[in-house]
């Protein structure tokens, strides 16, 4: 059964600030969303054995991601962050036979505690705001850095469509909808398979094609 999609749309109009943190916070409830009623082996099986990319090492990565763009920025304290699994490695070390309820529940504790961090930095500093991130050598503006942060959710949000669909069975679209949902034949719940990564792929091309059709009804109609 797909999941309730309870996600906020980002607003049409508003300032520049209000803009971004509504994509960012929408990008955020996304990925819980595609990690929704999952159980532990599910989150943490990958799509094919070549790549390390899990459904919960996308939640530990994007935690530290988010953290490692902006702890300190700004000036404002360090204690505002939560530890986080700063090995890029590590982040995608799960390992579906061993993982614990538990191991989940503290990978979205701390990301959504990083979450809080973020948006009370982005409540306290301007846009304008530049600083050196930890570990960088160039500087940047907080508006950047944003920016930046709904791109890097986008992206992995991409993936973690594939591997819900791999490791799940439903795909879920975004909010514009799009074809039914559908199952990979011969897949088994909590099992990736070759099959499923390539019913992925047919069933983007699918979703680009109804995509494509729909703007050519609105062409059709003058909108």
């Amino acid at each position: 059964m797909t999941p309730a999609d309870h996600r906020t749309e980002p607003p049409l109009t508003g300032d520049e600030a209000g803009l971004l943190t509504a994509f960012l916070e929408y990008h955020r409830q996304t990925l819980e969303w595609k990690c929704a009623e999952l159980t532990p082996r599910q989150l943490a099986t990958r799509a094919v054995p070549t790549s390390e990319l899990t459904l919960l090492g996308v939640v530990r990565h994007l935690a530290a991601v988010e953290t490692g763009w902006l702890v300190g920025f700004g000036g404002l304290p360090h204690d505002l962050w939560p530890e986080v699994v700063r090995d890029r490695d590590e982040q995608f070390r799960v390992d579906p036979g061993t993982v614990t309820a538990e191991d989940v529940a503290r990978a979205w504790s701390t990301w959504r505690a990083v979450a809080d961090a973020v948006d009370e930095v982005t409540r306290r500093l301007p846009l304008d705001t530049e600083d050196r991130p930890w570990g960088r050598d160039g500087t940047f503006s907080l508006r950047w850095i944003l920016l930046h942060l709904v791109e890097e959710y986008a992206r992995h949000n991409g993936h973690a469509d594939l591997l819900r669909e791999a490791t799940a069975g439903p795909r879920l679209l975004g909010a514009a909808g799009g074809p039914p949902l559908h199952r990979v034949a011969g897949a088994e719940p909590g099992r990736a398979c070759a099959t499923g990564v390539r019913t992925s792929v047919s069933a983007l091309r699918r979703h680009a094609r109804w995509r494509r059709g729909c703007r050519g009804r609105l062409r059709r109609r003058g909108g």
